[in-house]
């Protein structure tokens, strides 16, 4: 298992590198600058940076993420598959 940390650039899929592999009903769905990734492990909020690396958000950014309905679908369902203490 890879852990990326801040600074550390994603692969590729690998219909991103051979698309006439891509299944017909998957979308090329593609980082770009500004879009955010949560980590499914910890929950830590990551933006993509200019250069496609990970970096911290800013204090804008944390503000328009906010309330972003699709993060927190995947904060609620990270919470969904955690153990329950006691």
């Amino acid at each position: 298992m890879q852990t990326l940390r801040s600074g550390e650039r994603l692969p590729p899929p690998l219909y991103v590198q051979a698309p006439e592999r891509a299944p017909r009903d998957t979308p090329l769905n593609v980082q770009s600058p500004g879009d955010a990734t949560v980590c499914l492990t910890c929950g830590h909020l990551m933006v993509f940076g200019e250069d496609l690396l990970l970096r911290n958000p800013t204090d804008a950014e944390i503000v328009k993420f906010a309330g972003d309905k699709r993060l927190l679908a995947v904060q609620w369902a990270r919470g969904m598959t955690k153990p329950k203490p006691g």
